[in-house]
C-alpha cells in the first residue's frame, strides 16, 4: 500500500499527459482533451460524464484498464497537485469536494509539471507518514529553486525536528495508510491546526489545575459565574484574564483563595498570587504564537471537570460555604496535595505526536512553554542554600527546565526544505489523519 502511494507523483504525470497529450505547458483546447477531463472527473466523483465525448473517453479508459480508471488514483494525483482540493476534502469530505475535481484537473494541466516538480513531489511522498510537508535534503539531489519557490518551500534546507514516534498502534497506522491510499472514502475531518490549538488549550488548563492556588482561583471564579463555558482565561462570564492583562474579577477570586488556605493554617502571600496569573497569561501568549490561533475561544468545560476529578467538587462546596460566611472542610486536602508537573507535559507529548514537524523557532517556543508550565506546577524540595525567596525561585526554574527537557529529548533533527505555510495537498490530508487518529479514543 505504501509503495502505491509513493507512485502518486507518476500517476499525476500520467493524468496530465492523458488530458494534454504531452502538451503539458499548453492550455486544454481540443475536444478530446476536454473529453478526458470529463471522464477523469466522472471517475473521481462517481458521477456520470457530462458529455457523450466524456462517456466515450471513459469507455476507453475502462477498456484499457488504465491506472487512472481507479478513482483513488485520480483522487491522490489531484490532491497532491492541488492544495485547494485537499482543504475542501478536510472541510467537506471527499464526496462533496469531488464535485470540483474537473476544474482542479484543468488548472493542473495549465500549470504543467516539469522534472523539478516531479522530484519535489517524490521527496514529499517519502515523508508523508512521518513528517508531512517536509522534503528531506539528502542523497536524492536538490530540488530546483524554481520548483521549491513555486510550491512555497524554503529554497535552502533548514533544521527541522521530527517526533521519534507518534504513539500510534499498528491498527491506527494501518488506518492512516488506508486513508491516504483510498481518499475517496474520507469524510470531513477536524482541521489539524484546530486540533493543535485544542491540545495546547487543554495543556494550559491542566497546568492551572495542577497549581493549588490557581486551581482554587479558577474554581472560585467558576462558582461566581454560575458555570458556563470554561476557557484558559477562566469562566467566560467572569474571566480572570484577558489578552491585555488581569481583570477586576481576579481580586475577588484571590480573596477567596486567601480565606480558603488560611482555613488550613496556610498563609499565601496575597500580593504574590497575581504573579501566577501573569505566568498563565505569558504561557497563553507563547501558545498562541506557536499554534497561530487564539486559545481563549475553546470551551474547556468538559476537560476542566474531567481533569479536576473529584477534588473540584469538594473545593466548590468549600467556596460556596466561604461565600455564605461558613467554614471550610477540604482545604487540607488541597494544601497537602502534591502537584504533578508531568500531567500537563503529557498533553504536550500528544501535541508533539500530532504536529507534522517543528522548525527551530517552533521548538524554542515549545521548550519555553514546557518550562513555564513546569515552573507553574512544580514545588521543589528546599535544599541547603535555597532558604530565601530568590534562591527558591532559582531552584524552581532550574528544576522546571530539567523537567521540560524530557519532552523534547526524543526529537530527531533533520535537514529539510520546509513549506512556508505548512503542509499542503496530500501531505495535509495525511497530517489531518494523523491528528484525528491520534486524538480519537479507541473503542
Amino acid at each position: 500500500m505504501k509503495a502505491a502511494i509513493y507512485k502518486t507523483p507518476e500517476i499525476l504525470t500520467e493524468l496530465l499527459r492523458l488530458v494534454s497529450r504531452g502538451k503539458q505547458h499548453s492550455p486544454i483546447s481540443s475536444e478530446m482533451d476536454e473529453a478526458y477531463v470529463d471522464a477523469l472527473a466522472a471517475i473521481a466523483s462517481g458521477e456520470a460524464p457530462e458529455s457523450s465525448e466524456g462517456l466515450e473517453a471513459l469507455k476507453i479508459l475502462l477498456n484499457k484498464q488504465h491506472p487512472l480508471s481507479n478513482p483513488d488514483n485520480v483522487a491522490r494525483a489531484v490532491i497532491l497537485g492541488s492544495p485547494e482540493l485537499a482543504d475542501e476534502i478536510i472541510m467537506k469530505g471527499y464526496v462533496n469536494a469531488a464535485l470540483a475535481v474537473k476544474e482542479h484537473i484543468k488548472s493542473l494541466v495549465v500549470k504543467g509539471l516539469d522534472e523539478g516538480l516531479m522530484k519535489l513531489y517524490r521527496g514529499r511522498m517519502e515523508t508523508v507518514f512521518k513528517a508531512p510537508g517536509l522534503v528531506l535534503a539528502g542523497d536524492g539531489g536538490r530540488p530546483s529553486p524554481e520548483a521549491l519557490k513555486s510550491s512555497g518551500y524554503s529554497e535552502r534546507p533548514e533544521t527541522a525536528y521530527i517526533p521519534q514516534y507518534r504513539n500510534m498502534s499498528d491498527e491506527r497506522l494501518y488506518r492512516l495508510v488506508e486513508g491516504v491510499y483510498r481518499p475517496t472514502q474520507l469524510g470531513p475531518l477536524d482541521p489539524p491546526e484546530n486540533m493543535l490549538a485544542k491540545i495546547m488549550a487543554a495543556t494550559i488548563i491542566r497546568s492551572i489545575l495542577e497549581n493549588r492556588y490557581t486551581m482554587v482561583a479558577y474554581t472560585a471564579a467558576d462558582v461566581l459565574s454560575g458555570d458556563g463555558p470554561m476557557t484558559v482565561f477562566g469562566p467566560v462570564k467572569t474571566p480572570l484574564l484577558t489578552h491585555n492583562g488581569l481583570t477586576a474579577n481576579i481580586w475577588r477570586a484571590t480573596d477567596i483563595v486567601d480565606k480558603f488556605f488560611r482555613a488550613a493554617g496556610h498563609r499565601p502571600q496575597k500580593t504574590y498570587l497575581p504573579k501566577y496569573f501573569e505566568k498563565i497569561l505569558s504561557v497563553v501568549r507563547l501558545g498562541e504564537r506557536l499554534v497561530g490561533r487564539r486559545l481563549d475561544i475553546y470551551d474547556l468545560r468538559g476537560f476542566y471537570e474531567a481533569a479536576g476529578e473529584d477534588i473540584l467538587g469538594k473545593v466548590r462546596e468549600d467556596i460556596k460555604s466561604i461565600e455564605r460566611g461558613g467554614g471550610v472542610e477540604n482545604a487540607h486536602m488541597v494544601v497537602e496535595r502534591q502537584p504533578n508537573p508531568y500531567n500537563p507535559l503529557q498533553h504536550l507529548h500528544i501535541y508533539l505526536n500530532i504536529t507534522p514537524y517543528l522548525t527551530s523557532q517552533q521548538l524554542h517556543l515549545l521548550e519555553n512553554i514546557a518550562t513555564s508550565i513546569a515552573a507553574l506546577t512544580i514545588t521543589p524540595t528546599i535544599r541547603k542554600g535555597y532558604t530565601d525567596k530568590v534562591g527558591y525561585m532559582r531552584l524552581k526554574l532550574k528544576q522546571a527546565k530539567e523537567t521540560a527537557r524530557i519532552l523534547t529529548q526524543s526529537l530527531i533533527p533533520a535537514q529539510a526544505y520546509i513549506p512556508t505555510d505548512g503542509p499542503k495537498g496530500l501531505d495535509r490530508i495525511s497530517w489531518a489523519l494523523i491528528a484525528n487518529l491520534t486524538t480519537t479514543p479507541q473503542h
